[in-house]
């Protein structure tokens, strides 16, 4: 029963139910309600609407909704003699939807009961009849529910018992054919659809047919038999994917294998123009894209270098899904000779992998002649991409394969020492320092590790390096930059930042490591001043906690703290 309430049918004490369905007198007229392409006359079955329909009912407090919802019990439970004394006296609720736009003959094909079905179909149920949301006609729940066994709620054997059973309901309907054998219920189902006039590639809302369905389910007994009964392996949804393309993610490889020995085209791609190859690319899906390359032949090289509507191909979709071995056999197959333009637009792959993090991907790009040395356009090196990934292994690898490479700055005078840095990565930073990195090394712009880490309040990695920095202080003396305090080319110092962020950790440990208060910025402003204009309340109070004179320095312009505290709402700083 949990089933039924599940589907949303308002299900009825089962003794009422049964007083219920034998009652038949008075009239109840229930209001006609529109689904997509529904029709619950057999004479409209192309109509959108449903006309009123009139069931005899001899209680006055029942209604229809009451005798639909018996009707439905019925065909979901299988229980085909009382479905069909029922139906003897109302013969209309046979095409009775619920509030989902559901009619028994959905429920018996989601259930995979065929002797419900094949009566249902006999007492004039439509097979053109679509839910209200997802337009599902009763083929669809066949191929998107069912199930591979024996009948969900049958109290038959098997499917077979169902034909001799309605033998005398099948002679007495003129036209009607008996349904043939079938080894589960769900191919009777399609056998049965099919023989009476069901069109095998129904389309729901999204243009997705059975096929569609049962490819998504991985229910390869359904998909040959659908196949096997006419469904198109080349039809299309509103995404312009197919069951192959579908097949491809969720499909297993005997799935994919019948649905091209069928006539499914690998070189149809999606709206996105994702190839099946990108499909099976994006997902690690390696025995399925051997198929399709092994199936392509000779056009398996084009079609694997073919970009997507973003510009990426099948091997940048498995370097960015981390699929190493996905990566190999693409790589395995790439155009002859690397200034190749199909091959080019894939050559900051190593980057884009090194950057992620993914070692083993990086080793199989390497190993199939990526450069580790390559620049892009932004002169990064794998190294610095793979500094910033926070990946100990990643930049340990690199630095094997090219430890002169330790040093190297990129277009904007960052090495991996200082990327690693604006990380916090502090695991990094020490193989990096033990590795003897430049630890004094500054950008373009002439900031240092301190500054950087300032700025993106890396408070692990500046409690390291300041340490180191001290001790060497201590060692060489005067010789020695001193780091805490050292500015940038604009004049600003890691105080000068932190104060202006409202970094109050990182305030505290510059100011344990001895960094001066009183320095000027090129606005001839010091720390509380930036604080202070900033409304880092928390930050001015411990400023003027360490040090009150702080308060009375001007600015260029005149301005004391508390003046620009002021013009920038923030007098609660001095509160």
């Amino acid at each position: 029963m949990g089933d039924a309430k599940a589907a949303g049918i308002p299900l009825l004490d089962f003794e009422r139910s049964n007083e219920v369905a034998h009652k038949s007198s008075t009239q109840v007229t229930p209001k006609s309600k529109c689904g997509c392409f529904q029709s619950l006359s057999p004479h409209h079955s192309n109509s959108y609407c449903s006309s009123t329909t009139s069931i005899a009912v001899e209680d006055a407090n029942l209604d229809i909704e009451n005798l639909r919802s018996i009707t439905q019990q019925h065909a979901r439970d299988g229980n085909v003699e009382a479905l069909e004394a029922l139906l003897d006296k109302h013969a209309l609720l046979v095409n009775k939807p619920d509030m989902e736009g559901l009619t028994a003959l959905h429920y018996a094909a989601k259930y995979g009961n065929v002797e419900v079905a094949e009566l249902l179909l006999n007492r004039g149920a439509l097979l053109e009849s679509y839910t209200y949301k997802d337009c599902y006609a009763p083929f669809h729940m066949v191929a998107k529910y069912g199930r591979v066994g024996t009948q969900q709620h049958s109290n038959r054997e098997s499917v077979v018992s169902f034909i001799d059973a309605s033998a005398h309901r099948t002679q007495s309907l003129p036209g009607t054919e008996r349904t043939p054998n079938a080894s589960d219920p769900t191919t009777a189902l399609v056998v049965l659809f099919v023989k009476r006039g069901g069109d095998v590639n129904i389309k729901d809302r999204y243009q997705m047919t059975p096929l569609d369905h049962a490819t998504l389910k991985d229910n390869e007994r359904i998909v040959r038999a659908l196949l096997k009964n006419g469904a198109n392996p080349n039809e299309m949804d509103e995404n312009e994917s197919t069951p192959l393309l579908k097949a491809c993610v969720c499909g297993s490889y005997n799935l994919v294998r019948l649905l091209l020995s069928s006539g499914a085209d690998c070189n149809i791609a999606d709206k996105w123009h994702n190839s099946v190859y990108h499909m099976a690319a994006r997902h690690g899906r390696n025995d399925v894209l051997q198929l399709l390359i092994d199936h392509a032949g000779k056009n398996a090289v084009e079609l694997l270098w073919t970009m997507n509507s973003e510009g990426k191909t099948p091997l940048e979709l498995a370097v960015n899904g981390n699929h190493a071995s996905t990566v190999n056999i693409i790589l395995s197959m790439k155009p002859p000779g690397s200034d190749s333009a199909m091959f080019q637009m894939d050559k900051w792959l190593l980057h884009k992998a090194a950057e992620r993090g993914f070692l083993e991907v990086v080793k199989i790009l390497i190993q199939n002649g990526y450069n580790v040395r390559l620049r892009d356009d932004d002169k990064k090196l794998p190294l610095h991409a793979a500094a910033m990934s926070k990946r100990l292994d990643v930049v340990r690898y690199l630095l094997e394969l090219a430890p002169d490479c330790i040093d190297e700055k990129d277009g904007y005078g960052l090495s991996a020492f200082l990327y690693a840095v604006s990380m916090d990565a502090l695991e990094t930073v020490k193989m990096l320092v033990e590795s003897n990195t430049d630890i004094l090394a500054t950008d373009f712009d002439g900031r240092t590790a301190v500054y950087i880490g300032a700025k993106y309040n890396a408070i692990n990695v500046l409690m390291y390096l300041l340490e180191i920095y001290r001790a060497q202080k201590a060692e060489e003396g005067a010789s020695y930059p001193d780091m805490v305090d050292q500015e940038d080319y604009n004049q600003d110092t890691p105080m000068h930042l932190v104060c202006h962020n409202g970094y109050m950790e990182a305030v505290t440990l510059l100011h344990e490591y001895g960094a001066r208060l009183d320095i000027l910025d090129e606005d001839e402003r010091i720390s509380l001043h930036r604080a202070a204009s900033e409304g880092q309340t928390a930050v001015v109070r411990q400023l003027v906690e360490w040090d009150k004179r702080l308060m009375v320095h001007k600015d260029e312009h005149g301005n004391t703290p508390l003046h620009l505290a002021a013009e920038n709402g923030g007098n609660s700083c001095y509160g």
